[in-house]
């Protein structure tokens, strides 16, 4: 009896021996979590450093392809950027789509015209003469300065203007062309020249023309057309008109006087309104006669036998149209 209890205790012994403790070192260790394949810190499918990591991916969104700051659809250098317009070669204010000629900054839509004989305001040249000669009364006296004022309301050039006279052979006209900002305000001399009156228009009423002009006409502002005399000369008034009369860039808005010696004509008197009858010309840079001087810088543009650089012939005529009829004869 004894024997058996001592036998089972050695049995139970010998079994505790060869059942090892779980968690200590046996093959279970491939499992431990501070040491496995699958730790968190080190494994895989580590956040820090695995090939998922957010913070370092092909589509980072701050250097990825799509990128805005950079990306080929970035508004401001992409090729779809709003800001470059319309194309102006010149640098005129005038886009190509509205420039009539968008390779000279000089011509452009508004600029005013000059007498250089091309379309500087893109308006293509017409010609255009107003003419009133109406007339109710004539006079004779000398030192007299009369012609009319004008308002403008389009760019325009002024290329010349001829007066109602009835003169003399050889009689010296002076030609004036004032600017101001009001029909009775002060106005200023800005272009003037002489000629002389020929003898196919002398000892009559007739137009006499005055010297080429070339003067740019801005909307806004008023202008004075005058011819002034220091002899006898015939010439008409119209005492009844009605203004303003609408012309091709304006209006005429009054006559105007003054006696010479003065320069500074004067609105006509209020109570008897009136004005002179004259012709005036824009936009005229055509050459009718060929003979290279555009109409605008021509005293005769009907005749190549006159022209600015002739030379003066004895002929009874202005030649080289310098305002003098055979001088040197």
């Amino acid at each position: 009896m004894r024997a058996s209890l001592l036998l089972r205790l050695l049995l139970a012994s010998l079994l505790l021996t060869a059942c090892p403790t779980r968690g200590s070192s046996g093959d279970d260790d491939d499992d431990d979590d501070s040491a496995a394949d699958d730790d968190d810190t080190t494994g895989d499918d580590d956040d820090a450093t695995g090939d998922d990591d957010d913070s370092t991916v092909d589509d980072d969104d701050a250097t990825g392809d799509d990128d805005d700051a950079t990306g080929d659809d970035d508004d401001s250098t992409g090729d779809d950027d709003d800001s470059t317009g319309e194309v102006d070669v010149d640098g005129d204010g005038s886009p190509a789509g509205v420039d009539c000629d968008d390779d000279d900054p000089a011509n452009f839509p508004g600029n005013l015209e000059v007498c250089d004989g091309q379309d500087n305001d893109c308006v293509p040249a017409s010609p255009a003469t107003f003419e009133e000669l109406g007339t109710t009364q004539l006079f004779q006296a000398a030192d007299r300065i009369r012609g009319n004022i004008y308002s403008v309301d389009t760019p325009t050039l002024l290329t010349g203007f001829a007066q109602e006279l009835n003169a003399s052979t050889g009689t010296t006209l002076t030609w004036l062309v004032y600017e101001g900002a009001s029909i009775s305000g002060t106005m200023t001399l800005i272009a003037s020249g002489t000629n002389e009156v020929p003898a196919s228009r002398a000892d009559s009423l007739a137009m006499h023309p005055s010297v080429p002009l070339a003067v740019p006409m801005e909307p806004g502002m008023v202008y004075g057309l005058a011819a002034r005399w220091s002899v006898p000369v015939g010439y008409r008034w119209h005492d009844a008109p009605t203004f303003p009369e609408n012309t091709p860039w304006g209006a005429l808005e009054a006559g105007f006087n003054a006696d010479a010696p003065s320069v500074q004509p004067t609105v006509s008197a209020a109570n008897a309104p009136g004005r002179y009858p004259l012709s005036v010309t824009t936009d005229s840079e055509v050459d009718s006669d060929s003979d290279g001087a555009l109409d605008c810088e021509d005293c005769n543009d009907d005749s190549a036998l006159q022209a600015p650089g002739l030379i003066e012939q004895c002929n009874g005529y202005d030649d080289d149209c310098n305002g003098i009829i055979d001088e040197g004869c």
